[in-house]
């Protein structure tokens, strides 16, 4: 996969008010990546990034 250039775009419905920032992701090059419909998807910020990590069980510390 190369490279993504997307534009932060705002929210249907605040544009008279707040605008709100919203990134759409969509594109068979999801599908190549591994992702599927109907799975869940973990968001993490990093510093200016954003990482998104496929949801795994393993992946998410538990609660104790």
């Amino acid at each position: 996969m190369t490279e993504r250039k997307l534009k932060v775009t705002y929210a249907p419905g605040s544009e008279y008010k707040e605008q709100i920032p919203r990134i759409v992701l969509q594109g068979k090059w999801l599908k190549e990546l591994g992702f599927e419909v109907g799975e869940y998807v973990i968001i993490s910020p990093s510093n200016e990034n954003i990482v998104i990590s496929k949801y795994s069980e393993s992946k998410i510390p538990k609660d104790n």
